[in-house]
């Protein structure tokens, strides 16, 4: 019933012992992605935010819902491959994204430490969030 806490990057090697028997276990603690980073590199622009705390990175390719196709900030769509592809993630997830339509509602993958949700409007455009786990 022990709990462990993470204070820090590293890793260590936890062994419980009961009852004349032990286990060990190995625990690494990597740090997530800065999204705030992410968000100055990629993205710096009305259609993205990111959490003061650092937990979540959001791109909104047409944020205002123009009418306009879902075409409102190019850019977006450029920023949002760009990060997929800096947090390591598969490239059939931009696919995934490209083919999602109005009908499927919000989708949502989990990639280690990070799950990435997104929804798509014909009229309003691509909408993802890059939140830690």
């Amino acid at each position: 019933d022990g709990k462990i806490i993470a204070t820090g990057e590293g890793s260590c090697t936890i062994t419980a012992t009961a009852g004349g028997k032990s286990d060990s276990v190995t625990v690494t603690v990597k740090a997530g992605p800065d999204f705030q980073e992410l968000y100055n590199k990629y993205c710096k622009s009305t259609w993205a935010d990111y959490g003061s705390d650092g937990s979540y990175l959001s791109v909104d390719t047409n944020p205002y819902d123009w009418d306009d196709d879902g075409l409102a900030y190019p850019a977006a769509y450029t920023a949002i491959s760009k990060i997929n592809t800096e947090l390591g993630l598969p490239s059939s997830l931009l696919k995934d994204m490209g083919q999602t339509t109005g009908a499927d509602g919000r989708q949502s993958e989990t990639f280690g430490g990070i799950t990435v949700t997104w929804k798509y409007h014909p009229d309003k455009g691509l909408e993802v969030s890059y939140k830690l786990n």
